[in-house]
Parts: C-alpha cells; sequence; structure tokens
C-alpha cells in the first residue's frame, strides 16, 4: 500500500492572533457541533481515496485543535484505517492544556504535541497577542511528560518587531535546555488576510542583516544542543523528525480535511472553501465543499523548490519520473544557482549548499 498523510483543519481559535492568516474562527459549542457534523460526513464521502492506503501520519491543525476535545478527536480517528504506527499529531496552545486532557489525548492514540510557544519573552508574547506566558510553556511541557508524551514539539518565531539577537538567543536558548524532540522556526512575515499586514508600514522589523544572524544563530544553538537540523526550519533529535511534514516536502500524497483544508492527491491540488457556514451548508446536501482545483503536472519546479528545504535535497530522478522530464530552462537555472555557489549535486541529489539555505527565498523565487 502506498503511503498517506492526513491533515485535519480544526478552525476554532480562542482568539486570532494578529500575525495569523490561516483560517480561524472564534469558538462556541454551536458552530463546533455543526464542524464536527460536517467533518465526519467530509471523511464518509472520501472514505475510497484512503481505505486502501497506508496512513503514516494524521496532523490535527488549526485554529487550536486541542479545543475540539478528546472524545470528538477519538471519534475522527476511528473514521481512518490506521495500521502499524502512524504519527498523530496535536497542535496545542499552552494555556489551553491542563494534566487532565492531556491524558484524555494521551490514551486515544495522540502520540506527538505541538505546542505554539513563539518565544520565552514575556513582553514579546504580549507584542504577538499570545494568551500564555513563558510560565505556562514550562507547566505545560511539563504536564505533557507526566502523562507519557514522549514526542513533543515548539514552534519559536523570529524576525519579531523590535527583536534583538540577545532576546532571540535566550528563546533558542531556553528552548534547548527543554526536554523536548522538536523544534520549528518560523521567521515573522506579513502576510494578507491578517491583522497586522493591515498596518504593515508601522511594524518596523529587524534588518535583513539582522534576521539573517538570527536564523544563523539558531542553526548554531539548535545544533550544538544536540538537534540535527533536516530541513531549513526544522530541528529535531535523532528519530524525531517529522514525518507529516516531511511528507509536505518529499511529495508524499495527503488529503485535508476541514474548512480552507489542501490536499494533494493523483497529481491533482485541491482545497476546501475557506468558510465554515458554505463548509457545512455544501456537507449537508452531500457535496464535497472544494472551491479550488490545480492540475499539477506541470509543477515540478514547484515540487524542486519544497524539496530543497530537505537537507537531503531533492532526488531529480525521481521528480522526473513523477512529471516527465524537466524542461531545459529549468536544468539551466539550476546549473546557474550551483555556479553561484548556492545549489550542490551529490549524485542524483541536488541540494542546498549552507549558503543557499540562507538565502532559500532567493533561490526559491529564481526556481520557480
Amino acid at each position: 500500500m502506498e503511503d498517506l498523510s492526513i491533515y485535519i483543519h480544526v478552525p476554532f481559535c480562542r482568539k486570532k492572533c494578529p500575525y495569523c492568516h490561516f483560517y480561524s474562527i472564534a469558538s462556541s459549542k454551536t458552530l463546533e457541533d455543526a464542524f464536527f457534523q460536517a467533518l465526519l460526513e467530509e471523511i464518509s464521502l472520501r472514505k475510497t481515496l484512503f481505505q486502501n492506503r497506508n496512513i503514516v501520519s494524521i496532523y490535527f491543525g488549526g485554529g487550536t485543535p486541542f479545543l475540539l476535545g478528546a472524545k470528538r478527536v477519538a471519534a475522527i480517528l476511528e473514521k481512518f484505517p490506521i495500521l502499524g504506527k502512524c504519527e498523530i499529531t496535536l497542535e496545542a496552545n499552552p494555556e489551553t492544556t491542563t494534566l487532565p486532557l492531556l491524558r484524555e489525548y494521551k490514551e486515544i492514540g495522540v502520540n506527538r504535541l505541538s505546542f505554539g510557544v513563539q518565544s520565552f519573552n514575556d513582553e514579546e508574547l504580549k507584542i504577538l497577542g499570545r494568551s500564555h506566558t513563558s510560565k505556562e510553556v514550562y507547566r505545560a511541557i511539563d504536564d505533557a511528560i507526566s502523562v507519557d508524551f514522549s514526542n513533543i514539539s515548539i514552534d519559536l518565531m523570529y524576525e519579531l518587531p523590535n527583536q534583538t539577537l540577545s532576546l532571540w538567543k535566550y528563546s533558542l536558548q531556553e528552548a534547548c535546555s527543554l526536554p523536548i524532540q522538536h523544534v520549528s522556526l518560523y521567521n515573522l512575515m506579513l502576510e494578507p488576510n491578517s491583522a497586522w499586514y493591515r498596518k504593515k508600514e508601522s511594524i518596523q522589523q529587524p534588518s535583513e542583516e539582522l534576521a539573517l544572524k538570527m536564523y544563523r544563530t539558531a542553526v548554531e544553538e539548535m545544533r550544538s544542543s544536540g538537534f540535527m537540523q533536516y530541513e531549513i526550519s526544522a530541528f529535531a533529535h535523532s528519530g524525531y523528525t517529522s514525518k507529516h511534514n516531511s511528507g509536505y516536502w518529499k511529495g508524499r500524497e495527503f488529503l485535508g480535511f476541514g474548512p480552507s483544508a489542501f490536499s494533494f492527491f493523483e497529481k491533482k491540488r485541491f482545497s476546501n472553501a475557506a468558510h465554515l457556514k458554505k463548509y457545512c451548508d455544501a456537507l449537508k446536501e452531500g457535496t464535497l465543499p472544494v472551491d479550488f482545483v490545480d492540475h499539477v503536472l506541470s509543477r515540478l519546479r514547484e515540487m524542486v523548490a519544497v524539496g530543497l528545504r530537505m537537507n537531503e535535497g531533492v532526488d531529480l530522478s525521481y521528480l522526473e519520473s513523477l512529471w516527465g522530464s524537466a524542461d531545459s530552462e529549468l536544468k539551466e537555472t539550476l546549473q546557474k544557482l550551483i555556479e553561484l555557489g548556492l545549489l550542490a549535486t551529490c549524485g542524483k541529489y541536488l541540494s542546498l549548499t549552507d549558503q543557499g539555505r540562507v538565502l532559500y527565498d532567493g533561490v526559491a523565487s529564481e526556481i520557480i
């Protein structure tokens, strides 16, 4: 059976952070009930797509999926044929977790937690509009460990307004001191559909030079603390790389469920309506809530750019067998990037050099 990943988008948050551009809304019992019933219907309608596949990862993202409750998450998991060891990740915010709830999630089969920490500096957390303090981060992780979660990831953000290199280094050091297995880094980007984007001219972020120093500092701190960098922004202890996220970068097929969720399946990308009422109304009528379909047979360039995020790089022979022969213009672009010292080849693999990782955004834009 071929490998497949599943993504479940839970759109509810207690409040929306000003930098967030993902689809999320305020939670209420009525909306949660409607979403849950619609989600179960969507899973049933797509059953034939996954029933004969090896599901290697299920990821509950959002929003704040921890708010959905263990009973509902268990009912969702029961809809999928989980064979062998499947990585089941649940995103959570530190302030939403309690010891009893964490225990319930562990008992129903969730085996990986991803905490939205972002910073260990309380002032930065206030600027980001987060509802937790650094103290709550330590408490949440201690609680998770006490109920035997052994695969814990945290998110950290840099390039924050008024952030200094020393403040960033402090957050990195605090993260590395914790008994966690994985860290994902995100540089703040003012994306459309976020509150900060509408006032981006007034937000002062670190200079490009300082941002590069922050990234290099992160790589050094993580490596010196025993974390292996396996992707541009992802670091893990041995044996704890994210199966789910690695699938995105390697081109594994995945199915997304819930409003705004994307899928990549049978050489097509498609997404659900990013609107809870439209999503629920379609499923009440027995119709899939898809509002975008893109045939990606010609998306070799995008696949190369995304695949280069992984340290091992891109298996070009595999991509060519999947999508057909690479066009000559793409090959010329890759050769140019090799000559500039941003890419290197090793056998059939093409990968970023250290300098290429630092300048990845520019490399990706050249390829795409």
